[in-house]
């Protein structure tokens, strides 16, 4: 059942359940060696995102099923290429036990609609270059590639859809 998906800003008392997710997907990813994800979710990381709006929980029936974080600004990881007119989507999940309903979908979809309501032009994100198969998912949503950038010490993969 892939059913309305509705997106919320998440309030701090989400913390435990939006944790749950990141740490439930991150484990999921670590299992099968993708390099995802290789720091720590945790409480002191993700309260002040919380406070700051970024954090939204996907409920289906009033049931979390999934977490993004939205940012209507990235300069870390686009830099001049962030210029007002995007919506910035980073660690989306859905609960593990959800796996396989689509709803990564309907989630980038509820994001679409609050970005073209904040009249952005483009939906942008990011991935780890060498996680193929992700980058392909995304592709198959719509998601063009359009540069790498290095983080750290992780290549990444910009990608972008126009709304």
């Amino acid at each position: 059942m892939t059913g309305d998906i509705s997106l919320r800003p998440a309030k701090i008392d989400d913390l435990e359940t939006i944790l749950g997710i990141l740490q439930a997907a991150q484990s999921w990813l670590a299992e099968r060696h993708i390099n995802q994800w290789n720091r720590p979710f945790n409480a002191s990381w993700l309260a002040p995102r919380i406070d700051s709006g970024e954090c939204w929980i996907a409920e289906q029936a009033g049931e979390p099923v999934g977490v993004c974080r939205l940012l209507w600004e990235d300069r870390l990881f686009w830099g001049e290429r962030d210029r007002g007119e995007s919506a910035y989507i980073h660690s989306l999940a859905v609960r593990r036990d959800r796996a396989g309903q689509q709803l990564g979908v309907h989630i980038l979809a509820a994001v679409a609609h609050l970005a073209r309501d904040r009249n952005r032009a483009n939906l942008r994100l990011d991935c780890v270059a060498s996680n193929a198969r992700l980058i392909a998912y995304y592709r198959t949503q719509g998601f063009t590639p359009v540069g790498d950038i290095d983080i750290g010490d992780a290549q990444m993969t910009l990608m972008e859809r126009a709304l």
